[in-house]
């Protein structure tokens, strides 16, 4: 009997595929790497179909809030019929000139400031959900791995049940109860083979929804292991300092301060309503354009002073997130740094652990065949031995999945390609531009979906 054949080939044949899927005719496959995970979800995930439209709804508060800057004209009209006077007459005109109001400059670049935050959170919305895929992605890859250390224990304990059913047949010296044991521990491990399929439909079902893929699609998963991070043998405190300095949540913090920092000096300027050219109302039509006059509205109420107080605190809040923010991302990274140190030394003790084990297990069985052990100690060693691969097999779960946390941090590996929005490119500074961001002309103009959903 060959004892512990590799099964490697079984578990790179087996991949989610093999799973039920849809009707053979109409499915098409999909082969997945890091890469095309990558791909998949930012054009076809639909939080992130969600998000972009909260992207479009910001950039049409920014050019609402333009749009709120232009000049109007108000008529104003009286009719006369009954009093004997002309039908229709105007009896007021003013100019409205809402760009001297300094309330409606603020609540522009507020504006202008939540687009940025909220194409940061459309970027970091890209960035949790590709880690959430490629966290799923590991873990289908390692249950395989789970499931070949299981196959292969299976494998072995039919292999010793059938070599004590044939000494039975020809020789007659094996207990009934070795058969049995044997048996039922290899129906155990069949039924673990069982609960790790039940596991892989459950994630399959996982990734298909991720990805927006229909029942019929069939997934099939490519073996690949989250490469390693030059930062994991850096200095804790350098490996911070580059998280925070490149990090997507400080970036969307500082754009909402300055939004809270606009909304403050608008209520500063809250007093001043309007402003405009009036012109007196009974002022003939003919004489209307000479008797203009510039005006403004005032108003000061009692909660003058307590929305600026409000406003100041928010601001205040939004400081406060921010040390929050640092203090979670410092943490982050030193039980990430941390944890993969240990991930890489349990993967060696229990990689020399194995092969010792089945040295262990080789010789009892041998033992065995020559009476000189019973099948308990056989069976322990080959439980041993599948326990040690299993716990490798953990291990490099473990280690992939902190690696995907670290790479999420530092922006790096797959996490470097996720496209993010250009929402602003440079030329949009023009004044040709600030009209055409209002009424929808010239090339500069891109759509939302151009600038943030790329071809590639």
């Amino acid at each position: 009997m060959k004892l512990r054949k590799s099964c490697l080939p079984f578990v790179v044949a087996f991949s989610i595929a093999s799973l039920p899927s849809g009707p053979a005719s109409a499915a098409r496959t999909y082969k997945l790497t890091p890469a095309t995970l990558r791909t998949m979800l930012v054009h076809s995930n639909l939080p992130i179909m969600i998000e972009l439209n909260q992207v479009h709804q910001a950039k049409d508060q920014v050019s609402i809030a333009r749009g709120n800057l232009l000049p109007r004209l108000n008529l104003g009209a009286s009719l006369g019929a009954l009093t004997g006077g002309p039908a229709f007459a105007l009896s007021a005109v003013t100019f409205l000139l809402p760009f001297l109001v300094p309330s409606n400059w603020a609540n522009l670049h507020q504006s202008e400031h939540l687009l940025s935050a909220e194409k940061e959170s459309y970027l970091l919305l890209e960035l949790n959900q590709y880690a959430s895929a490629y966290t799923v992605y590991t873990t289908v890859l390692g249950d395989i791995g789970l499931r070949g250390v299981l196959v292969q224990q299976y494998n072995d304990l039919i292999g010793i049940r059938d070599w004590l059913i044939n000494q039975k047949k020809f020789i007659g010296t094996v207990p009934q109860s070795d058969i049995d044991n044997a048996d039922a521990q290899a129906k155990l491990a069949y039924a673990s083979i069982s609960a790790i399929d039940e596991l892989l439909v459950t994630e399959k079902a996982a990734l298909r929804q991720m990805l927006a893929l229909g029942l019929s699609d069939n997934i099939v998963i490519e073996p690949n292991h989250v490469p390693a991070s030059p930062t994991e043998s850096m200095a804790l405190a350098k490996v911070v300092s580059k998280v925070q300095s490149i990090a997507p949540e400080n970036a969307q913090i500082s754009f909402l301060y300055q939004a809270a920092q606009d909304v403050r000096w608008s209520k500063v300027f809250g007093f001043m309503s309007s402003a405009g050219l009036n012109v007196a109302q009974g002022s003939g039509i003919s004489t209307a354009f000479s008797n203009m006059a510039v005006g403004t509205n005032f108003s000061i109420g009692f909660d003058y002073v307590p929305n600026i107080q409000l406003a100041n605190d928010n601001m205040l809040q939004i400081q406060l997130r921010a040390r929050e923010l640092r203090l979670q991302e410092q943490q982050v990274v030193e039980a990430t740094l941390g944890s993969v140190s240990e991930a890489k030394k349990q993967i060696d003790a229990t990689s020399i652990a194995e092969t010792e084990l089945v040295s262990v297990y080789q010789a009892e069985f041998r033992k065995y065949t020559l009476g000189l052990s019973d099948l308990l100690h056989v069976l322990d060693a080959e439980t041993k031995i599948s326990q040690a691969s299993a716990a490798r097999v953990k291990a490099q779960i473990d280690l992939d999945t902190l690696r995907i946390t670290l790479h999420r941090e530092l922006l790096s590996d797959q996490f470097n390609y996720i496209p993010g929005c250009a929402i602003r490119p440079a030329a949009d500074a023009s004044d040709r531009a600030f009209w055409g961001n209002i009424f929808h002309w010239g090339s500069n103009n891109l759509s939302i979906d151009q600038v943030c959903r790329p071809a590639n």
